[in-house]
């Protein structure tokens, strides 16, 4: 099944024509068929975010964290972002699939770590932009055990207008 949002925000299921690509006689099928030409992918995470308004939190990331749009859906209320390269993406909010923003929530039940070069001009921009700072940019040191510790690091945290708490930091060792 593909699954596209209804203009009235309603999550619809369409049927999907299996492609013959090994001349075996397609037919239509819930299951998309697998193609053989299909690309090897490193697997990854990235977290979707929910928010009050797509269009506008894409406007504050870009202005934030200097993030890049990949691509929109229905006018930004479904976006792919990077920044810096790190993946993220976002939808409006939708209380009838299970999901609410941190704000309309009114608590939420995950942090986002960005690591990125300079957490200090980062932290700043993002409280310009509109950002409550939670923590300054501060350096933590922890004795932590495991194939790869850490020992000191930069860390600082903002919560964007959308209710997302974002710790901004950096590993120096």
């Amino acid at each position: 099944m593909i699954f596209s949002k209804d203009d009235d925000t309603r999550i619809r299921a369409r049927r999907v024509v299996a492609v013959d690509v090994f001349g075996q006689g397609g037919a239509s099928t819930d299951r998309p068929s697998i193609s053989a030409n299909l690309l090897p992918m490193a697997t990854q995470i990235a977290p979707m975010l929910a928010v009050s308004n797509g269009p506008d939190a894409v406007d504050f990331y870009k202005k934030a964290f200097g993030a890049t749009v990949l691509w929109l859906l229905e006018g930004g209320h479904v976006a792919g972002l990077a920044i810096e390269g790190a993946q993220f993406f976002l939808a409006d909010e939708s209380p009838p699939h299970g999901t609410r923003s941190p704000k309309s929530a009114g608590f939420t039940t995950v942090r986002i770590e960005l690591f990125v070069d300079d957490p200090v001009a980062l932290h700043k921009r993002a409280v310009a932009e509109g950002a409550t700072e939670r923590n300054p940019v501060e350096e933590y040191s922890y004795e932590t055990t495991g194939p790869r510790p850490i020992g000191r690091m930069l860390q600082g945290s903002v919560v964007d207008l959308f209710g997302h708490i974002w710790l901004i930091g950096k590993f120096l060792d």
